[in-house]
């Protein structure tokens, strides 16, 4: 997991707690912080995609879609991504490479 510094330092974390078996609640906040940053770039990345030929706007648009819904699990999971590997099943990327290919023609 890469966290910029200067992020450990404004929420207080230390490197260390990235080596428990439980996320802290500094932790939780930083890793909130993140996604919420991740999220805007995301959205901030959506233009891009009408200026891609069909078969790269495809896997740009199934890309942003796979992480969202990853960040959602993550969200969903309190952001205890240390006790536990968050991550889409085989059904859930299908369905979103599905969507993807057949939705952003």
């Amino acid at each position: 997991m890469y966290l910029p510094a200067e992020d450990l330092a404004r929420f207080g974390v230390e490197e260390r707690e990235l080596l428990g078996s439980r996320a802290s609640e500094r932790l939780r906040r930083l890793l909130a912080f993140e996604a919420e940053r991740a999220r805007e770039l995301f959205e901030r990345s959506a233009p891009l995609a009408s200026m891609l030929d069909r078969r790269s706007r495809r896997t740009l648009v199934g890309m942003r879609a796979m992480y969202r819904a990853l960040l959602s699990k993550i969200e969903r999971a309190d952001y205890d991504v240390l006790s536990r590997r968050v991550r889409l099943s085989a059904g859930e990327k299908w369905w979103i490479a599905a969507r993807a290919w057949f939705g952003a023609a």
